[in-house]
């Protein structure tokens, strides 16, 4: 028996030695490996570092091409500059027929800065235009004509500068179109004959318009009613007109 006990003892005695060393072999391999794979975190140090590294960084200066940008260069179409109305006098030819006479005679034109800019009860005048030939209030002859927008425009005009007319431009024409309430003051007139018997007419309706270019040519017509008073009705003017500046 106590050859048995002393068996049974050594043999606990080998397991409780063996149960230590695997023991002691289970610690040593865990702490290697604690040792041997770090944390995968990274600590707020690491970071803040790592931060600060890449801030530290100068900036790479920016390249030439880039400073030096050129802007997109807008393409511009040039527009045609309006001409200026060449004013001025005009010596012309007036052809036409008035009443049951043809005629052909010489005349002036006249194109003017604007003469009335208060007083009008038409519209002030961008210029202002006349057509001028012979003396139709003491001469009478057929197709003597006194047209214009405003009486000052006439150089022997004794009446104040009346505004007759209303008048347009077109570039480098100008329309004149008489004022109807206006036509009594004889201010505008024409005769379709010569002799006391011939009457003087009043343009009531119609239009005058005259173009003119830079080389100083004019080119026109003038197609106008007249009222003549009572005894003589109305009479038409119808004319073309041509010349140069003078």
């Amino acid at each position: 028996m106590a050859c048995a006990d002393n068996g049974q003892g050594r043999a606990n005695l080998a397991w409780g030695s063996l149960a230590v060393v695997l023991t002691l072999v289970l610690c040593s391999c865990s702490s290697g490996a604690d040792r041997a794979s770090p944390s995968t975190g990274t600590s707020p140090t690491a970071i803040a570092e790592t931060t600060t590294a890449a801030t530290d960084e100068p900036t790479a200066p920016a390249t030439e091409e880039a400073a030096t940008e050129t802007p997109e260069i807008e393409e511009t179409v040039d527009q045609p500059q309006e001409k200026s109305l060449v004013g001025g006098s005009y010596e012309v030819t007036i052809k036409g027929t008035t009443g049951w006479a043809d005629f052909q005679r010489a005349g002036t034109v006249r194109i003017l800065d604007t003469i009335s800019e208060v007083g009008t009860t038409n519209e002030v005048n961008v210029v202002d235009l006349c057509l001028i030939s012979g003396f139709p209030g003491a001469q009478p002859e057929a197709g003597a004509i006194w047209f214009s927008s405003n009486s000052g425009c006439d150089p022997g005009a004794s009446a104040a500068n009346i505004d007759l007319a209303y008048v347009e431009v077109d570039g480098q024409t100008v329309t004149v179109r008489p004022d109807e309430l206006v036509a009594a003051t004889l201010g505008n007139n024409f005769t379709a004959g010569s002799g006391l018997a011939a009457g003087i007419y009043a343009p009531v309706s119609g239009q005058m318009s005259i173009t003119v270019d830079e080389g100083g040519n004019l080119t026109g017509s003038v197609d106008i009613m007249g009222y003549g008073g009572a005894g003589f009705g109305q009479i038409r003017y119808q004319a073309e007109i041509s010349g140069n500046r003078v």
